[in-house]
């Protein structure tokens, strides 16, 4: 690991402790672990997608990303936010697909988490009624 990539690991930790769940860095040639726990590196393992076929999904969203920059003229794009039931990545990228991936368990955004929890209802009332269910992290902050 470089100085910078090992920098970068102990801000994360520092920053936000043990909700830090992975760090994954990609480029066109492929990805790597930067951080992970041992917990993550086995449920990558066991992805029922190829990891390739998920990077390639990010390396895809770069794109997109850049598009949206020039779409928008809102200033420069610097990540984008995917919140799961049991993880949140936040996506870092640059337009020659290089990327860097921050994994982190819900909490770690309780704001965010419970904005988005609480806008569920609402959406499901006016505008996505297939929209099933509720985040689990909501459940979990009860």
């Amino acid at each position: 690991m470089s100085d910078g990539e090992a920098d970068l690991i102990e801000f994360l930790l520092e920053e936000t402790g043990d909700t830090l769940h992975m760090v994954v860095e990609y480029d066109p040639e492929g990805w790597r672990f930067l951080y992970g726990e041992t917990a993550v590196y086995e449920q990558v393992e066991n992805w029922d997608t190829n990891s390739e076929d998920v990077v390639q999904a990010f390396r895809d969203e770069a794109r997109g990303n850049t598009d949206r920059e020039r779409l928008f003229d809102v200033g420069s794009f610097y990540c984008s936010l995917h919140l799961f039931d049991e993880l949140i990545l936040l996506h870092f990228n640059q337009p020659d697909e290089r990327g860097v991936i921050f994994g982190y368990e819900p909490s770690a955004a309780a704001n965010l988490t419970t904005f988005v929890e609480l806008c569920v209802p609402h959406l499901r009332d006016h505008a996505l009624s297939g929209l099933d269910g509720a985040p689990a992290w909501g459940e979990q902050s009860r």
